[in-house]
């Protein structure tokens, strides 16, 4: 029996002036919805509507619309997509005056929209969709892993959508209630959302952090360590690069990705020629390959900051004729890059335009191994002038020693 437009009237209509128990009328209108879903053929939408718009009517039994409306949105899930968005923007319109009695369906009904539009690939519009859904300032309080699910997956929309800022935004507000679930998946999807939007923002050293962190407890390891790689690779020098360059070359599992003698060449200083680079490039993602203002690629800016500070390791001075044939470029370009990491206060040097050369400052760090010796040093120099104080005999009878032997020796 093809259930049409003026039969599901006249049946919904009957069901208004019949009285019984709260759970008999319930199982009345799922029959119909049933009926309505299974056999309504092309006049399913008109249908559906006047469906939904009895079930928000003040003369339905609150407990019963409540009741029969989440079986209802159910259905409109199972429903082909362009079917369902119609439908559920009917819905909106029809529940949004009565919220307060229906805010837990107006909340389902949103979520699905937005699922809707992200698989038409409309992003933006999907997370601006589950931005309207009430989680701060509605009239029910949600779990914590509700709002938390919904967070991250705004945050991942608004990624697709090439909105950084407010994926960043989002995902932080996550982070808030991150400690209130216990569920790992969730947990997993929140860490690589946040890292997979620091490396978008170009935050690359901490991107790579949570990618190593995420290696170790995910079981696509060696996708989030692969992402680390690039993400160092790309980032500028410090005492944070180091540590994660460290724990990458110590790690057995990064020998066996493309280009991965690169993170040795990074950890040591070495100087990185363009030969260097070639498998490391053909692991790039779209959005590392981006040309910025100056004309330079993220990788190429990279790779010559990480070249200059190594070059400052071991010379006091270099001439820019001497510095292209290390970088395989030109003199002039070399010496536009060495003034731009300069000015910015990227590395110690200053530019002699007389000589045409790099003057590296000699401010360089003290290595540890260095600052180790000099602290036994002074031990060993404290305890030699304790025990002269406590012995006095004892120091004059070294110094007597010491005087005896180099009169031998001359």
């Amino acid at each position: 029996m093809v259930i049409t437009f003026q039969n599901t009237v006249h049946r919904l209509v009957g069901l208004l002036y019949q009285s019984g128990a709260q759970a008999d009328e319930a199982k009345s209108y799922l029959r119909v919805l049933e009926q309505i879903v299974s056999n309504a053929d092309g006049e399913l939408q008109e249908t559906f509507q006047v469906f939904i718009t009895n079930m928000v009517s003040r003369r339905v039994k609150l407990a019963v619309s409540r009741a029969v409306l989440n079986e209802a949105i159910s259905k409109l899930t199972n429903l082909p997509d362009r079917i369902a968005f119609d439908l559920c923007k009917f819905a909106l319109v029809r529940l949004k005056p009565r919220i307060i009695c229906f805010e837990e369906h107006v909340c389902s009904i949103l979520q699905h929209i937005g699922t809707i539009m992200e698989r038409f690939c409309m992003f933006r519009q999907a997370a601006e969709t589950l931005l309207t859904v009430p989680l701060e300032r509605g009239h029910r309080r949600y779990a914590a892993e509700y709002k938390f699910d919904t967070y991250v997956r705004i945050a991942r929309l608004f990624l697709q959508a090439d909105d950084v800022r407010r994926a960043e935004f989002y995902i932080k507000r996550a982070g808030l209630l991150q400690k209130e679930v216990s569920d790992k998946p969730k947990i997993i999807l929140y860490k690589e959302s946040y890292a997979c939007i620091l490396d978008h923002a170009r935050k690359f050293i901490e991107a790579a952090r949570r990618y190593v962190e995420l290696s170790a407890i995910s079981n696509k390891c060696m996708s989030f360590l692969r992402k680390a790689f690039i993400c160092i690779a790309l980032s500028t020098t410090g005492e944070q690069r180091s540590h994660i360059l460290f724990l990458l070359l110590k790690d057995e599992r990064t020998k066996i990705l493309p280009g991965s003698a690169l993170i040795g060449k990074l950890y040591h200083n070495v100087i990185i020629k363009r030969s260097d680079l070639k498998d490391f490039e053909a692991i790039l993602q779209p959005h590392h390959k981006i040309t910025l203002p100056d004309g330079l690629t993220l990788l190429e800016r990279a790779i010559n900051e990480h070249n200059l500070l190594s070059v400052s390791k071991i010379y006091n001075d270099i001439s820019f004729e001497q510095l292209a044939a290390l970088f395989e470029t030109t003199p002039t370009y070399v010496q536009i890059i060495a003034a731009e990491l300069i000015t910015n206060g990227r590395i110690p040097a200053v530019i002699d335009q007389i000589r045409d050369s790099l003057v590296f400052e000699n401010h360089r760090e003290v290595p540890l191994i260095d600052m180790e010796i000099k602290s036994l040093c002074n031990q060993l120099n404290s305890i030699f002038n304790k025990i002269a104080v406590e012995n006095p005999a004892w120091l004059a009878k070294i110094e007597t020693e010491i005087r005896e032997e180099n009169d031998k020796e001359c």
